[in-house]
């Protein structure tokens, strides 16, 4: 609980010392990478996020979401695997077209019920296509004890 007060006040500290830039959602599809690739054909997930504009071209926020492994229809039973990641994110505007950014946090477990969670991390390269819409293209990851699951996803950005 303490820990939830204290990122309550640094939110609403950091509101205040930086002006607001606002939310973005975006909604991906990817391939899953490395261990998930054996178990699961496709994963889906949804962000959203809330950054703050430090500088014109450096800006800081917070992200959560959902993220869904589909696991393939084979013979041994494999249950889809799903996780809500909870964390910071940052971005750089290298340019009026490009952005690179990273999401880093805990991806707190969903399914199945044995899924305890783990970090999270998803490096990205957006496209601007206007100053409302992106192009993303991210990697990302959630490192349990036991298995890795990774995604190569594409996906639209979306500025509310």
């Amino acid at each position: 609980m303490k820990k939830l007060f204290f990122l309550l006040i640094v939110i609403f500290g950091l509101h205040n010392a930086f002006s607001q830039e606002g939310f973005k959602l975006a909604l991906n599809a990817g391939l899953p990478m490395g261990d998930a690739s054996d178990h699961y054909m496709v994963n889906l997930s949804a962000d959203i996020d809330y950054l703050f504009h430090v500088t014109e071209e450096i800006h800081f926020g917070i992200a959560t979401g959902y993220s869904h492994f589909i696991a393939k229809s084979s013979e041994e039973t494999v249950d889809d695997f799903s996780f809500i990641p909870i964390g910071g994110t940052a971005q750089f505007n290298i340019s009026d077209d490009f952005i690179v950014g990273t999401d880093i946090g805990f991806g707190v477990g969903i399914m199945p019920k044995e899924n305890d969670g783990g970090f999270f991390y998803a490096p990205r390269v957006q496209y601007a296509f206007n100053e409302n819409l992106d192009l993303v293209l991210s990697y990302q990851g959630l490192v349990t004890n036991s298995v890795h699951f990774n995604a190569l996803s594409i996906g639209l950005e979306f500025y509310l």
